[in-house]
Parts: structure tokens; sequence; C-alpha cells
């Protein structure tokens, strides 16, 4: 399943974390400034120091954002990303710089980011990219799974296909692990690298959709992804991936906040 498509496991009523208009220091598409301050949804780290504190920031916030736990257009300021994750401010202004330089985010005045806005046309471009190299990655992924990846993969389709399901932040981090684990046994970390990037973009689009999604749907495209890889069959794979991001295509778009009015560009 699509990193987006996870999000209609949720009632409307009931956000991911926290929802565009009252995230800290973020203002949404249409204007208004500043919302009264929330707390970010970043949990304290538990790590030494050195690199591998600063590694662990990075990847606290990554995760944050491919996970749709901060919104697009949310403000992060380097102090309160270090008081949220209870750090110092040195590794969260690598990490913050790191991922703008991805693209995720933009740089501000007065050491502070803002989660990146995308416009439709932008939107339409992403997917397209995406159904490129994740079906690729997918291909050359067939018969390259270890046995233990395989059961890293079954452990992860049994918990999302639970009954009741898992709550839907979630959902969401093992939807992203069920994918990458499939990515990485393609031993092609550029690629890999590509597709990672592209879900920092998307993953905060997350957040404020509230189109409903059927996971029962979500949950078979995975199973018939995964007998597929472990049969070699890197098309039959390829084709559910592909339907799977075009079916989440189609609940995210209504509800995408646009950073610019598309111009010459029809839903697809």
């Amino acid at each position: 399943m699509d990193l987006q498509a996870a999000i209609a496991i949720r009632a409307p009523d009931a956000p991911l974390a926290l929802s565009a208009a009252h995230d800290a220091g973020s203002s949404g598409p249409g204007g208004g400034g500043p919302r009264r301050q929330r707390p970010l949804p970043l949990q304290p780290l538990d790590t030494g120091g050195g690199a591998a504190r600063h590694s662990a920031v990075y990847d606290a916030l990554r995760e944050a954002l491919m996970d749709g736990r901060l919104a697009p257009g949310t403000i992060l300021t380097i102090r309160k990303v270090a008081s949220s994750l209870g750090t110092s401010t040195m590794p969260v202004r690598e990490a913050l710089h790191r991922l703008a330089a991805h693209g995720a985010l933009e740089s501000l005045p007065n050491r502070s980011y803002r989660l990146i806005l995308m416009s439709r046309e932008t939107w339409h471009q992403t997917l397209e990219i995406r159904l490129q190299l994740e079906c690729l990655a997918v291909r050359r992924a067939a018969g390259m799974l270890s046995p233990g990846q395989l059961a890293q993969l079954d452990e992860i389709t049994a918990e999302m296909a639970a009954r009741p399901p898992p709550d839907p932040q979630r959902y969401l981090t093992l939807n992203r692990n069920f994918h990458f684990v499939i990515y990485e046994a393609t031993g092609m970390p550029v690629l890999v690298e590509l597709i990672g990037m592209i879900w920092l973009r998307v993953g905060p689009l997350l957040h404020a959709c509230s189109s409903p999604y059927d996971i029962a749907t979500a949950n078979e495209c995975h199973a018939t992804i995964l007998k597929a890889l472990r049969k070699g069959d890197g098309e039959t794979a390829a084709a559910a991936l592909r339907e799977d991001l075009l079916t989440a295509n189609r609940v995210l778009l209504p509800g995408l906040n646009v950073s610019e009015p598309a111009s010459g560009t029809e839903d697809r």
C-alpha cells in the first residue's frame, strides 16, 4: 500500500496527530498567521552523544515527515525541535539542513524551517516519478528477499490486517516499514535514497487528509505484492503497487493543500 492510502483508517474527526490548523507555529495555505502553540508530535530521544545522537535526530524527523505526523506548512524552529527531542540544537540544525537539501523543508529567517506546500502540478509530477521508481524497486526485489526479510514482511502484514486494526499512526509506520524492507532488498542504495526523498515530500500530505479509504483494499494490495515477491514475480508485484499508488492518489488529491493555483492540469 502507498503511504498516503493508510490515512483512511482514521475517521475525519480523529486526526493522526495535530490538525494543520493547530500545529505549532504553522498556518494553513489560506493564511491567518501563526496559530495557538501546541507541542510537536516528537518523542524525546534515548541515545548517546556524538554521531549516534546526530543520526537519531535526523531519523526521528525523517520518520515524522514520512508518517504524516507533521502537516504541510508547519514551521519548525531549531530550538523547539531540540526541546521536543530532548537534545541540543546542533544535531537539530544539521538534520533540518539535510531535510531542506532533500527538498522536504524550506529555510526561513530566524533559524526556522517550513514544511513545503505542494501544487497539484508538482503532485502529478511526483506521482509519475514514484510509479517509475517504486515499481522498479519492487521488480528488482523479486527473488532477492532473504528468509528473514520475508518473515519480517509477514509480521508487518499480519499486524496491519489485525482486528481490531492498529491505531492510525502505527498503521502508517507499519506501511512505511513494509515498503522499505522491500526497497532495501534491491541492493540499490541510490534507488532507495531517491524513493526516500520523495516520501519526505508526500508524507506530510497525509496529515490533513480525511477522505475515506477501505484498509481492506490496502491490505489486499500488500498481500498481493508479498505473494508475488515470494514467487519471484516482479511484474505482478509491480502491478499491485501501481494500483495501490493510483488508488491512493484518487483519495488524497481532492484534499491536496496547494501552494499555487494549478494551471493547465487536471485530476488524473
